[in-house]
């Protein structure tokens, strides 16, 4: 979502042990309300918590996360350079 010139959000993964399973809890925090990216980190809410689940289950991203992960290095190249990783404030 570095491609949006908006402030950056926190998005923060939880996992805990709940009724002998775990539960996935993803966390959006500092987003401006209404924003373009609060309603795209909302959108790939479930394409995370779909790749996450089958990972766990199978040992692999789901196919949506297989083929992410194929052309990941392709968007790279075609990134601005604010949008490469080093530019990304992680903490």
């Amino acid at each position: 979502m570095t491609n949006i010139d908006e402030p950056p959000c926190k998005v923060t993964y939880v996992l805990s042990e709940k009724n002998g399973g775990t539960e996935f809890d993803l966390i959006i925090e500092n987003a401006v309300v209404g924003s373009k990216l609060l309603k795209e980190m909302k959108g790939a809410q479930g394409f995370i918590a779909g790749n996450l689940k089958a990972l766990c289950e199978t040992g692999r991203p789901a196919f949506s996360g297989r083929m992410v992960g194929l052309l990941g290095p392709i968007f790279g190249l075609l990134a601005k350079k604010s949008q490469r990783i080093e530019n990304w404030p992680l903490e």
